[in-house]
C-alpha cells in the first residue's frame, strides 16, 4: 500500500465518524422561541412562538409570564406547524400568567416536520400603559414542582429544547401638535 493514501484514509474516517455523530439517530436539542412586537397604548399585538427545527414533538406545554399592568386579552392561535387534528389549550391561572397546550388527542401525531411557528400569542396594550419593554419568559409561579416548559415526543419521552423568551415594547404615543416633527 502506497504511503501518500494514508492521511486520506484517516480524512475519510473522521469525517464518516464526524458526519454519523451529527446526523445520527439521537434527539437534536430544540429551541422554543417567542417573538417580538411592538405597537403603541391600544393597539392589538402578536408574538410569534415558533420551534427551531424539524422534530417528532407531538406536544408542547409552555407556563409563561407576561406584565398585566401593560398587556390584557392574552390569547393564541394556531400556527402553520399545527393541524386540524392538534388540540391548543389557554389556561389563564391568574392576571400575568398563561399556560400555553398543544397536543394530538390521538398522541400520536407529530407536529409538521418544518420548522416554523406554532402559535401566536394575542395581546391588547393597555390605554394607560406606559412605554417600554415587557418580557414575556417563562415562570414556575405556583407551580414550583413543574417544569416551566415540556416538549413531548410520541412515544412520551421529553425532547431536550432551550427556550428563548420574547416580549412586546409599547410605544410612546405623540399626542400634541407640538410632538410633530416634520422638519429638522
Amino acid at each position: 500500500m502506497k504511503r501518500g493514501y494514508e492521511p486520506f484514509r484517516i480524512w475519510m474516517f473522521l469525517a464518516v465518524v464526524l458526519l454519523l455523530g451529527i446526523g445520527g439517530n439521537h434527539a437534536m436539542a430544540q429551541t422554543i422561541r417567542i417573538g417580538e412586537d411592538a405597537g403603541l397604548p391600544g393597539a392589538a399585538v402578536e408574538a410569534a412562538v415558533t420551534l427551531s427545527d424539524a422534530t417528532s414533538a407531538t406536544a408542547v406545554l409552555l407556563r409563561l409570564e407576561y406584565d398585566a399592568t401593560a398587556l390584557e386579552n392574552p390569547s393564541a392561535a394556531p400556527g402553520p406547524r399545527l393541524t386540524s387534528q392538534h388540540a391548543l389549550d389557554v389556561y389563564l391561572p391568574a392576571p400575568g400568567r398563561l399556560n400555553v397546550m398543544v397536543y394530538a388527542p390521538s398522541g400520536a401525531l407529530a407536529l409538521s416536520r418544518a420548522s416554523g411557528t406554532l402559535l401566536t400569542l394575542a395581546f391588547t396594550i393597555k390605554s394607560g400603559a406606559a412605554p417600554g419593554n415587557y418580557p414575556i419568559a417563562l415562570t414556575t409561579a405556583d407551580t414550583p414542582g413543574l417544569p416551566v416548559s415540556n416538549l413531548v415526543q410520541t412515544d412520551g419521552t421529553l425532547l431536550t429544547h432551550s427556550f428563548s423568551g420574547g416580549g412586546i415594547t409599547v410605544l410612546e404615543s405623540r399626542t400634541s401638535v407640538g410632538d410633530w416633527m416634520l422638519y429638522d
